[in-house]
């Protein structure tokens, strides 16, 4: 199980596995140089092919966040390193349709599809996960 993110006083931009195996939370440290996406909420996620997707959400001022990431973790799952974990920013047609909030992401056939939540709630965007 992958969490990002959040809100405790302030938007929370923090990366959480659960081990199955232990029943532990792993907290996740990202170093600086790398990509990382920006704390949030209301976010919409999801796991493919190893993959674990974050779509948009919004930032602290209430702003819709018009973008998507996945984290990497194949080699994670081989060598059970967490260093081997690292985000991407996806990329996307122009961010259409992935500036809203509190949607759901579904995955169906290679597509992942983003629905409802707030702005431009009523728009089904898909994105193709085999690139």
């Amino acid at each position: 199980m992958v969490v990002f993110g959040g809100e405790c006083f302030h938007h929370l931009d923090d990366l959480w596995l659960f081990d199955l195996e232990q029943y532990r939370w792993i907290q996740v440290q990202t170093s600086k140089d790398k990509i990382k996406p920006k704390g949030r909420k209301y976010a919409s996620s999801f796991q493919y092919n190893n993959r674990f997707y974050l779509v948009g959400g919004i930032n602290s001022k209430y702003e819709p966040l018009s973008n998507a990431y996945y984290l990497d973790m194949n080699q994670f799952l081989k060598t059970k390193n967490l260093e081997d974990l690292e985000w991407h920013q996806l990329k996307l047609n122009n961010n259409e349709g992935t500036d809203r909030w509190g949607h759901i992401s579904v995955v169906k056939d290679n597509k992942a599809y983003i629905f409802g939540g707030h702005k431009d709630s009523q728009k089904l965007v898909s994105i193709d996960l085999t690139t």
